[in-house]
């Protein structure tokens, strides 16, 4: 926009090298120019750090598995850009300032890191199942905790309603559960779903569905149908899909290892 603004007061911009001049070589305006096109890439990597962030901190408000979402990889995309942008306005520079590398041969380097980039991004993408063959709302979670809701009666049927569901349908056992596969179960909206479990319940989607977890893995270690199992056969019998996360779950809520209450309860 600077640049239009700018070059409306030039009768002619000519183009060397595939890049604009201004006809009367004014350096001091454009080295003014540069600095946007320098900044602005910097900036938005600054807000993909912050909204990085902000999502992860709100996973626990989605997802009952957390274990298997692993956004390290869009932290290192980011981190390798900010070194791939230094070597590109390096480059620019040595390329258009001092013909130290032909320019096309340049454009042709940098147009397949840049693809390259966007294969990795794709690739980890997919990976990331669990989170991208849903259609989540994550973004209004934060206006939502913002905000407290007053509690009304429809907000107390479905409270009671799922709870009921709970109870009765057991949807925790699926390992992959997450508030927008429950919130279709009972046909109501993520954000109706999610104001009930945040505000009525007072806890996350995560904490509320493993907490069930927990209370099926305590029924089943005192079955005796069971006892052929291993301590961890039940845990992903009861929806858990990680060792390390079930071992830290079941202690939060019981104060107890999963061996230590076996062997009380036995």
């Amino acid at each position: 926009m600077v640049f239009l603004v700018i070059s409306v007061f030039y009768q002619e911009i000519i183009f060397k090298n595939n890049l604009p001049y201004f006809t009367d070589k004014n350096e001091s305006l454009l080295n003014l120019l540069t600095i946007p096109m320098a900044v602005i890439p910097v900036i938005y990597i600054a807000f993909c750090f912050r909204a990085l962030k902000k999502h992860k901190e709100m996973l626990p408000d989605f997802y009952s598995t957390l274990e298997r979402i692993n956004l390290n990889w869009l932290k290192y995309i980011l981190l390798s850009l900010i070194v791939l942008f230094i070597i590109i306005v390096g480059t620019l520079s040595l390329s258009t300032r001092w013909n130290y590398f032909p320019l096309n041969s340049t454009s042709k380097i940098i147009g397949s890191i840049q693809g390259f980039y966007l294969l990795c991004i794709v690739f980890f993408s997919l990976r990331q199942s669990i989170i991208y063959n849903q259609n989540t709302g994550i973004k209004d979670s934060r206006k939502k905790k913002d905000e407290v809701i007053p509690v009304d009666e429809r907000s107390k049927i479905l409270s009671e309603r799922l709870l009921d569901y709970m109870r009765i349908e057991k949807p925790y056992l699926d390992e992959e559960l997450s508030l927008i596969k429950l919130s279709s179960l009972l046909n109501v909206s993520t954000n109706q779903l999610s104001q009930v479990i945040n505000q009525n319940l007072n806890t996350t989607f995560y904490k509320f569905i493993n907490s069930y977890r927990v209370e099926e893995v305590k029924q089943k270690l005192k079955n005796i149908e069971f006892d052929h199992y291993s301590i961890l056969g039940i845990a992903f019998e009861s929806g858990f899909n990680s060792k390390s996360t079930f071992n830290k779950i079941f202690k939060e809520e019981t104060g107890m290892t999963p061996s230590q209450f076996k062997n009380y309860k036995s």
